[in-house]
């Protein structure tokens, strides 16, 4: 019933808003923004948020507004990636929840300051902040909060590996969701990928059945569970009905990730359909044709969300002077700067170089804790490394990056998305953006990264064999540039279910850097 929200909401401000801050309108503006932002209308949801939060910062608080508080947090969390901004709105609805003896209020600012300490990857504060939330909730019996807090709990277990507390925390979630009436069928499916997550893909499989039948999901929403249940197909090794529930779901309309809903974890809907199709069908000719299929037969992906869909033929750019060939056999040679923000990051030469992190380090959205080697680069350049999974059976899961700031870096890696899957993503910007993907098997994979002017491309090749494009971009970064490998550590396990906690590892035989 978003549409008719959205109406009515409309309506009732025409008449409500005179100019000057009213509960009135906040709250008309706050329907606004639900409407807008569960049907991914982003940029309508943006200029909502422009309005609505003057006016609940200039209002004396009362528990109406918490909403509110909540959507513009959102806003400055998730779309401006603003650290301090966020910090600050989360202070505010604290503070004035405490004064007013608003304990539900207080417990959704403490909530929130679980979601941000995830989205930075401070997984042990976002359970310490999502317990304590959820001892508030306990009190008041708010049940939509008892069920936001579980999740959050869920979440955290399965992103740091502890599986167990991640399975028992969505069966609490699940048996809250039963002892009410009337819930959103997308609600257990969040709780369904957890379960996906710790290796229970059959009990994943019925509840995300079960949501499906709802008849009043919105589009979206219900793309969100089909796109579990074609992870949860594929890990059952239900190939043929993978294949066709990602068809199914690409048909309906552009996928989109809700990410109040998701959070950073999950990075691109069509992405992740996109590779788990790709490893259902196991064949990239038919793979291939599936997707010029989806592109000729529907109008939602004229203009997709990135163009490359897969692996394309391409021919590397020729640059005159090698400037670096490092082995790894011994020390490192001078220029390299190892970055390592997070604590047990390891980094060993001697027969290639071996990184090695725990889990939730990444470098995405908010999350810039993954370990890397880097050098300064100029001008025009290319970088390549030769790549294969470490031993003591961590994930190998990592790259190249070129890394201007956390608002401008890109990175071109194996094993985000899942086993063989070659991804080109990164931040321009401020803005997150996935640019391209593919799907390469092989036990040692190249790695090549080349900025021309003010184009980066992504390519990669297995160990002697053809070149193929990942995918090219516009990036005006001017500033000081580092590139060089690096690890990350933050598993999805609707991709990887079941995964031991033994973070992220990779071995680069070697690294190589031209300049033109």
């Amino acid at each position: 019933k978003l549409d008719a929200v959205e109406v009515e909401a409309s309506r009732a401000l025409e008449h409500t808003d005179d100019g000057e801050p009213s509960l009135s309108s906040a709250l008309m503006l706050s329907h606004l923004a639900v409407a807008n932002y569960s049907t991914a209308r982003y940029s309508a949801f943006a200029t909502i948020i422009e309005r609505l939060e003057p006016i609940i910062l200039a209002l004396p608080f009362t528990e109406v507004l918490s909403p509110a508080f909540d959507h513009v947090i959102n806003h400055h969390m998730i779309h401006e990636k603003g650290v301090e901004s966020t910090r600050m709105l989360i202070d505010t609805l604290a503070a004035r929840a405490t004064a007013n003896r608003d304990l539900n209020s207080l417990a959704k600012a403490t909530l929130a300051d679980s979601t941000l300490h995830f989205n930075c990857g401070d997984m042990e504060m976002s359970r310490e902040l999502a317990k304590h939330a959820l001892d508030i909730v306990l009190k008041t019996g708010e049940r939509t909060l008892h069920f936001s807090c579980l999740l959050r709990l869920a979440e955290v277990g399965s992103v740091a590996g502890d599986l167990n507390a991640a399975q028992v925390y969505a069966m609490l979630g699940l048996d809250v969701l039963a002892e009410e009436r009337g819930n959103n069928a997308v609600l257990p499916s969040l709780m369904a990928a957890i379960l996906l997550g710790a290796g229970q893909a059959e009990h994943a499989g019925e509840l995300l059945q079960n949501a499906l039948i709802s008849a009043n999901l919105p589009i979206n929403w219900r793309q969100h569970s089909l796109f579990w249940l074609a992870r949860a197909q594929l890990a059952a090794g239900e190939k043929a009905a993978s294949a066709a529930t990602c068809r199914t779901a690409l048909s309906m309309g552009k996928p989109a990730f809700i990410p109040y809903l998701t959070l950073a974890l999950f990075r691109s809907m069509l992405a992740g359909f996109l590779a788990t199709l790709d490893a259902a069908l196991d064949d990239p000719a038919a793979f291939r044709t599936t997707c010029d299929e989806l592109r000729q037969s529907h109008a939602h992906f004229a203009a997709p969300e990135f163009q490359f869909w897969h692996l394309q033929p391409a021919v590397p750019d020729e640059l005159p002077r090698l400037l670096l060939n490092e082995p790894f056999a011994g020390a490192l040679s001078d220029g390299w700067q190892w970055i390592a923000s997070q604590e047990g990051a390891t980094l060993a030469t001697g027969n290639g170089l071996h990184i090695a992190t725990a889990e939730a380090c990444d470098l995405w959205h908010l999350n810039f804790r993954a370990p890397r080697l880097v050098k300064e680069v100029q001008g025009d350049f290319a970088i390549e490394a030769t790549c294969r999974r470490a031993e003591g059976g961590a994930l190998p899961m990592g790259g190249l990056c070129l890394w201007g700031s956390t608002a401008d870096f890109v990175r071109l890696d194996t094993g985000a998305m899942g086993e063989s899957e070659v991804t080109f993503a990164g931040s321009i910007a401020n803005k997150d953006r996935f640019i391209g993907r593919g799907r390469l098997v092989g036990d040692t994979i190249c790695l090549r990264l080349e900025r021309k002017g003010d184009r980066v491309r992504g390519l990669c090749r297995t160990d002697g064999g053809a070149w193929f494009l990942v995918g090219e971009a516009d990036w005006s970064w001017s500033g000081v540039l580092l590139a060089g490998p690096f690890v990350a550590g933050l598993v999805d396990r609707t991709a990887y279910p079941g995964a031991a906690p033994k973070g992220g590892a990779l071995t680069i035989e070697s690294v190589r850097i031209w300049q033109a």
